[in-house]
């Protein structure tokens, strides 16, 4: 069995989990309904408001894809010139190359911020069912673990290689082929993807949940709020990043437009945020330390840093950051023997009021 066929192998067994899978089920349903509604939008983007863009952000409304809203507030102040973005992307009378470089490509007469292939592709798909597949960060771990990714031209030492739009191409072709033999249609297969990356053996992804457990110095804070701080702090870093301190020196890590530095995949696992420094190529991984110990917070930085160093960094820096409720004297002892700044620790407060309003007479 060559590779294509091991590819198409690992997809078919995969396929059983689109009727079993609960969140798989449900993306399979919500197909019709997001197609029958954002499709005349998206074909019509002049008479498109910001409330029914702004809806197709959130994965309750567009029924498949998470994430989207992490570029919400860069869109909306740009509204004017995403619409005459939309009405290019997808003008069928210009080439796709074309249309797709004056998108993403820096320089590019529609090029926009926050607006890149992880979201242009999804609107492909919506507009044109049958022609257009989405490449974002699940699709491309997918294929790259399958081995069936597109090869590029990189350029020289990775400069002035091959357009967006040309790669698109290619990695378009790729999906339209592996949905011809699945005999699923390009819905269905972005479905697959992020099921897939869910079964894949060791190799892939071998490092399971981890159990949680007490963290040391919270135990005042009931379990079930120390969830709800833990579970929001990670959008919030998201959509506050620019006031942050951490904005001075260091930029979410960005490709093609996407934020692909949110919960980047790696072979071991996803890293809460990946980012570069603003002056030089230097990487920090940041973890947020939720319900384990602090030998499990510090083992799992220096894997994800260890990873990083050994695929991505080219010879960089790679720094590590932990944030947390608090960070215990467990957790700074171990960092103790690592040479100064290696990793680094910050702490969150989370603070509210409660207030009588004024009444009235």
């Amino acid at each position: 069995m060559n590779t294509w066929e091991e590819a198409i192998a690992k997809l078919r067994a995969t396929m059983p989990l689109l009727k079993s899978n609960a969140e798989g089920l449900l993306i399979q349903q919500n197909k019709a309904e997001v197609i029958s509604r954002y499709q005349p939008l998206f074909l019509n983007p002049a008479a498109l408001s910001w409330e029914e863009f702004e809806s197709f952000l959130s994965f309750e409304d567009n029924g498949h894809w998470k994430g989207l809203f992490f570029q919400k507030r860069k869109l909306e102040a740009q509204f004017d010139q995403l619409k005459a973005a939309l009405t290019l992307l997808v003008d069928e009378t210009q080439p796709l190359e074309t249309r797709l470089n004056q998108l993403i490509e820096k320089g590019g007469s529609h090029n926009i911020k926050g607006m890149g292939k992880g979201l242009i592709t999804p609107i492909l798909l919506v507009a044109y069912p049958d022609k257009y597949g989405v490449w974002n960060k699940h699709s491309e771990v997918g294929m790259k673990r399958l081995k069936v990714f597109p090869e590029f031209d990189r350029g020289e030492n990775f400069v002035k290689g091959e357009s967006f739009g040309s790669r698109y191409g290619k990695f378009n072709a790729v999906l339209l082929k592996l949905a011809g033999e699945l005999g699923v249609d390009l819905w269905t297969l972005d479905t697959l993807w992020a099921l897939l990356l869910n079964i894949l053996p060791e190799e892939d992804f071998d490092e399971q949940p981890t159990e949680q457990l007490p963290a040391e110095g919270i135990e005042a804070t009931p379990p079930e709020h120390r969830f709800g701080l833990e579970r929001h702090l990670h959008n919030f870093l998201i959509d506050n990043w620019e006031g942050l301190p951490l904005a001075k020196d260091w930029t979410i890590l960005e490709e093609d437009g996407d934020l692909v530095g949110v919960e980047y995949i790696t072979a071991i696992g996803r890293i809460d945020l990946l980012c570069r420094a603003k002056q030089g190529n230097d990487l920090l991984v940041i973890e947020l330390k939720r319900g384990q110990t602090s030998d499990q917070t510090v083992a799992q930085i220096l894997r994800y840093m260890g990873w990083i160093k050994g695929n991505l960094a080219e010879g960089a820096t790679v720094k590590g950051l932990i944030i947390g409720r608090t960070t215990g004297e467990k957790l700074r002892y171990a960092l103790k023997v690592l040479p100064k700044g290696t990793i680094e620790l910050m702490e969150y407060e989370v603070s509210f009021r409660l207030k009588t309003p004024e009444m009235g007479h």
